[in-house]
């Protein structure tokens, strides 16, 4: 259908997209258009309540089909005049505190700290690790101490699925190098960093680790920070890796630790 007004199509209901609606929507229909349904909607709605002519649309900017659904949205409604203004995923989507999604954990272990870094320096401990987690060729890098430093290296190959929207820059199979370091805290504590290398991946993880002493116990926490450097989609992906792949690594990890313990602990 044709018409007197104008059609503005802005994709990215977050806080950019919502704002360049507000300011050049006035008189126009607004096709907003997002891949968060929920908050698509949200915004559609205050939009409306302030007085814009809006009409919402899902869309997966890295889907052609998607797209093509949209721009024919669009051209059903177009009028006198039309615009296209792209804000979604149009930078480095890192998952941090701020995201919503969770990616800190923490778990309490019946041992001391001392017992959880002895465990650590064991490199067979390591080995087993990645490989209860199903990761294949698993080899210790590195593994003692110097200076202080407690460092653990090791490879590993790594198999995933993929969704569909992450197989145009991701590989099913995946070689990740990861580097721990530990060094003694104050008060008992063990503080500690690690950095994952996904070898030809635009994918990057990094975070902190935290032994401390609970009474005779310890309390392990793990901070994890992702990120990916892939334009329109790196959102998506990083919310998937949080959500999935990283999530039951990290809850893999720490349950092998609190069984390991529990098995080796003396009576």
């Amino acid at each position: 259908m044709s018409g007197s007004r104008g059609v503005i199509v802005v994709t990215g209901a977050g806080g950019l997209g919502s704002a360049i609606a507000r300011r050049i929507g006035t008189g126009s229909t607004v096709v907003l258009a997002d891949f968060n349904q929920k908050l698509l909607e949200a915004e559609a709605c205050t939009l409306v309540q302030t007085g814009y002519d809006v009409v919402s649309h899902a869309v997966d900017v890295s889907d052609k089909d998607s797209v093509d659904a949209l721009a024919r949205e669009a051209a059903d409604r177009v009028g006198r005049r039309s615009s296209l203004v792209p804000t979604a995923g149009l930078r480095d989507a890192p998952l941090r505190k701020d995201h919503p999604m969770d990616l800190k954990g923490s778990i309490t272990y019946d041992a001391t700290v001392d017992a959880v870094i002895t465990m650590l320096r064991d490199p067979e401990v390591t080995r087993e690790l990645y490989e209860s987690l199903g990761h294949r060729d698993v080899e210790v890098l590195e593994c003692g101490e110097d200076d202080g430093v407690l460092r653990i290296r090791s490879s590993q190959v790594v198999d995933v699925d993929l969704p569909g929207f992450a197989k145009r820059v991701l590989k099913p199979t995946n070689t990740m190098v990861q580097t721990d370091e530990w060094r003694k805290g104050a008060k008992g504590a063990w503080d500690g960093t690690f950095d994952v290398e996904v070898k030809g991946a635009p994918i990057h993880i990094s975070g902190t680790m935290r032994l401390a002493p609970a009474g005779k116990k310890c309390k392990h926490v793990i901070d994890i920070d992702v990120h990916v450097k892939v334009p329109l989609v790196g959102g998506r992906i990083a919310e998937w890796a949080g959500k999935g792949e990283v999530q039951q690594t990290l809850d893999g990890q720490l349950a092998f630790y609190k069984g390991w313990l529990a098995e080796h602990s003396q009576a």
